[in-house]
C-alpha cells in the first residue's frame, strides 16, 4: 500500500481539477455534489478515521471495479479568517490494494504530519475524477457514477448506512437551532422526491414544512 505526497504543482492542480469534476467544495452541509454527477449516497461514518474498516474495504473493491488503482486524499476545513473551506492536509496519492483497510489513514497522517480534528472534512477522490467521498463528523457523502455507487453497495450495506445516518439526524435535530441543512442535504443527495420521502418515513416531515415556510417567507 503506497502513499505518496503530491509536491509537484501540476499534480496538485490536476488533483483539484479531478475534485471539481465531482464536488464544488469541501462543505458537506451545503450541496457539494456537482449537478452533472449522476448518483450519490449518505451513510453514517466516523470523523476519526473518515470511514470504518468495512466501508473502506468496500471502497477499495468499488474503486477496483471502476478501474481506479489510485486515489487522492486530503482534508478541508472551515477557516473563520478566510470565511471559506481551505485545505488542511497536504494532498497524497494512495495506491490501493485489495487488502487495504482504514489503517491507511494512520500512514497518511504519519507522512503528512496532519492530526485529524473535528473541524476537518477528509476527501477521498478517484484519480480519474469519476467519484469521491466527503466525510463529516458523523456522516459521509459518496458521489459519482452509478457504477461506483452500486459497486460500493455490494461491499457494505448502503441502506443500513443510510438508516444509521437518519437515526443520527433524528437524534440531534430537536437539539439544534439551525435545521435547514437537513432537508437540503437529503434532497441534494437523493433528489427532491426521494429525499423528502426518506425524511417523512423517518418522522421528520416537519423539517420539510419548516423549509417550505422559510421559502415562502423569503419569497
Amino acid at each position: 500500500m503506497d502513499v505518496r505526497l503530491l509536491t509537484n504543482p501540476s499534480e496538485i492542480r490536476e488533483s483539484e481539477h479531478r475534485f471539481q469534476q465531482v464536488f464544488r467544495d469541501g462543505n458537506a452541509f451545503d450541496g457539494p455534489i456537482q449537478p452533472w454527477v449522476p448518483a450519490g449516497a449518505l451513510f453514517a461514518s466516523s470523523w476519526a478515521f473518515a470511514v470504518h474498516d468495512e466501508q473502506f474495504e468496500a471502497l477499495v473493491k468499488a474503486a477496483s471495479a471502476t478501474g481506479d488503482e489510485f486515489v487522492y486524499m486530503w482534508s478541508t476545513g472551515w477557516d473563520d479568517g478566510e470565511r471559506k473551506f481551505v485545505e488542511q492536509l497536504p494532498r497524497v496519492e494512495i495506491h490501493l490494494r485489495e487488502n487495504s483497510d482504514s489503517r491507511i489513514y494512520h500512514r497518511v497522517y504519519e507522512i503528512s504530519g496532519w492530526i485529524p480534528s473535528m473541524s476537518a472534512t477528509p476527501v477521498i477522490l478517484s484519480r480519474q475524477g469519476t467519484w469521491g467521498i466527503l466525510t463529516e463528523d458523523e456522516f459521509a457523502i459518496a458521489a459519482g457514477t452509478q457504477e461506483f455507487v452500486d459497486a460500493l453497495g455490494t461491499g457494505f450495506d448502503l441502506d443500513a448506512g443510510l438508516v444509521n445516518c437518519v437515526n443520527w439526524v433524528r437524534k440531534i435535530h430537536t437539539r439544534i437551532d439551525d435545521t435547514a441543512w437537513i432537508p437540503s442535504l437529503f434532497q441534494h443527495v437523493y433528489g427532491e422526491s426521494q429525499g423528502q420521502q426518506i425524511l417523512r418515513e423517518a418522522g421528520m416531515g416537519t423539517l420539510l414544512d419548516d423549509q417550505s415556510g422559510e421559502s415562502t417567507t423569503s419569497g
